[in-house]
């Protein structure tokens, strides 16, 4: 991957430039006409460098219309519907099932270090917006430094503990070695995974998933109940990544953590920073995405 590449298709830049502003305006001016007409902007360029066809709108406009529906608080069988309507484009979205959507491979089958797996490396259009419909309408944000500083100081202890845990067990289960690297990749995998991967996986699976199936579960452990459940449906999609069990083991467990992180603290934000942190970390300093075999 090189830089020039973001400048020599300047429509697919501006594709995701627009839809990863339309994210970041969600915590800066949370407004309709302001998001909204980020991901307009963003699908009109989508349009123009074939990175999303006309027919895509049908799926994304019936998970918005669902999502609408939720945020006014629709009950009895329409309320249901939507849910599970919801889930299954979502699914489908994150899974890149859903035909005309030609996402951005910017790196092919590429090995970071000698002993590590070669991956390939996408901007996925499609995927943002299994979270980008569930936080503009129906999570809570934090607004005020005071209270990003109250939700991290609860969330750094399971951070550093936790994430400190699940590398040590990926070490121990010859997952990842230490590998401190530098390649072309870091100029755009940070922000690409950070708002293309990491936020609308968090809203999606703890904001939306976690917090609906939790509803639905008449049981005083109910909170824990969803955490495990999700956990198991956020591993198996990891299959798509790395197929080796051991990395989908430490995938079951590190949602266990961000679970437990969105649910002790009430915060999207809590369980997107803990993401994002191993994430990070994988990155810089370990086996990325993990040993060959």
């Amino acid at each position: 991957m090189n830089l020039s590449e973001l400048l020599t298709q300047p429509f697919k830049t501006a594709t995701f430039g627009c839809l990863m502003l339309a994210i970041l305006s969600l915590w800066i001016a949370r407004r309709y006409w302001v998001w909204g007409a980020l991901v307009v902007l963003s699908f009109v360029f989508a349009i123009i460098s074939k990175t999303a066809t006309y027919e895509t709108l049908i799926p994304l406009g019936v998970l918005l219309g669902c999502h609408v529906a939720l945020h006014f608080q629709i009950k009895g069988v329409i309320r249901y519907l939507a849910l599970i309507v919801a889930a299954i484009l979502s699914f489908g979205l994150a899974f890149h099932l859903i035909p005309g959507f030609d996402n951005w491979r910017l790196a092919n089958q590429v090995s970071l270090s000698t002993d590590s797996m070669p991956f390939t490396y996408y901007w996925n259009f499609d995927k943002p917006f299994i979270g980008l419909f569930v936080i503009a309408l129906n999570l809570p944000l934090i607004q005020t430094r005071e209270s990003l500083k109250g939700v991290f100081l609860k969330t750094l202890p399971f951070m550093v503990l936790g994430v400190g845990a699940l590398l040590a067990l990926s070490y121990w289960w010859d997952v990842v070695q230490f590998d401190l690297k530098w390649t072309a990749l870091f100029f755009i995998w940070p922000i690409g995974n950070l708002f293309l991967t990491v936020i609308p996986e968090e809203a999606f699976f703890r904001g939306f998933l976690q917090t609906e199936i939790a509803k639905l579960i008449p049981h005083k452990r109910a909170g824990w109940i969803s955490i495990l459940t999700v956990s198991v449906v956020f591993a198996l999609l990891h299959f798509n990544f790395v197929s080796h069990l051991s990395f989908i083991a430490i995938a079951f467990f590190a949602s266990l953590l961000y679970g437990t992180c969105y649910y002790l603290t009430e915060s999207i934000e809590s369980s997107i920073l803990t993401h994002y942190f191993l994430n990070l970390v994988h990155f810089v300093f370990l086996t990325y995405p993990a040993l060959q075999n």
